[in-house]
């Protein structure tokens, strides 16, 4: 049962904190640097349900950047709990996201970006 005013006391109690292995600086296997989050985009309209605990929900996301540093939004995929009510939120944070492209024997070129975040919804 969805409570409106529990919803938007758990909405102002949401902790949201990225993966530490995102937009990690190690190396693929063919030497590739992989793309960096230079400046986070605005992270709003997300909607979580409220529960009686703390309940942690996950988004993974996925996105092709250019080699301008540009995300390719026709690749943009999201998955996990906290994705499934929260797509366009998603989007929206990852199109008005910075980025440093990857890097392959010092040039710029095209990789896959992925991030983890973790999300704690938090009763009130």
């Amino acid at each position: 049962m969805i409570r409106p005013r529990a919803v938007a006391a758990c909405l102002a109690s949401i902790l949201v904190m990225a993966c530490a292995t995102a937009g990690s600086k190690a190396k693929d296997p063919d030497g590739t640097v992989p793309p960096q989050l230079v400046r986070r985009g605005p992270m709003e309209g997300m909607h979580f349900i409220n529960a009686d605990a703390i309940v942690p929900l996950r988004a993974d996301i996925e996105v092709v950047i250019d080699s301008t540093g540009n995300p390719i939004m026709s690749t943009f995929k999201a998955a996990g709990s906290a994705a499934v009510n929260n797509h366009d939120a998603l989007y929206h944070y990852v199109e008005g996201s910075v980025f440093k492209p990857a890097l392959r024997n010092g040039q710029p070129v095209s990789a896959v970006y992925h991030d983890s975040m973790k999300f704690e919804v938090r009763p009130q």
